[in-house]
């Protein structure tokens, strides 16, 4: 179900669904991020000593201003949220401590990308970091 002030589609175009829906001006965007906290806490439940989260995804967007069929205006961005280590053994707070995005021209499909379900597994590529205060 969607709200109609932010728009319909789905997030995935298998079964039949329609995916994301162009707004009014032509553009579309579809997000997935995913924070794994399987190293983040004990047996018991703490997070003292343990690993801060660790959040991977991507988004996908077309600017609504190409020609149709010329697979221009579309770009897609690797996203990677790592958490501060410090305050999540400390506390079990998780704040950011940095975010890296990587963007690049892309195609017209976005697509999930393959690969195993663990996050912390992926080999880490940095391009430019922003770090939160």
């Amino acid at each position: 179900m969607s709200t109609d002030l932010y728009g319909g589609g789905t997030f995935d175009t298998t079964g039949g669904n329609p995916g994301p829906l162009a707004q009014s001006d032509g553009s579309m965007n579809k997000s997935f991020l995913l924070t794994d906290y399987s190293e983040a806490y004990t047996s018991y439940g703490s997070p003292v000593g343990q690993s801060a989260p660790l959040a991977r995804g991507w988004s996908w967007n077309f600017d609504g201003t190409s020609i149709q069929g010329l697979d221009l205006g579309y770009s897609k961005s690797d996203i990677v949220q790592e958490f501060n280590q410090t305050l999540w053994q400390a506390t079990g707070l998780a704040r950011l401590l940095s975010v890296t995005t990587r963007s690049y021209s892309a195609s017209p499909v976005p697509r999930m990308p393959a690969g195993p379900t663990t996050i912390r597994s992926r080999a880490k590529t940095t391009v430019s970091t922003a770090a939160s205060r």
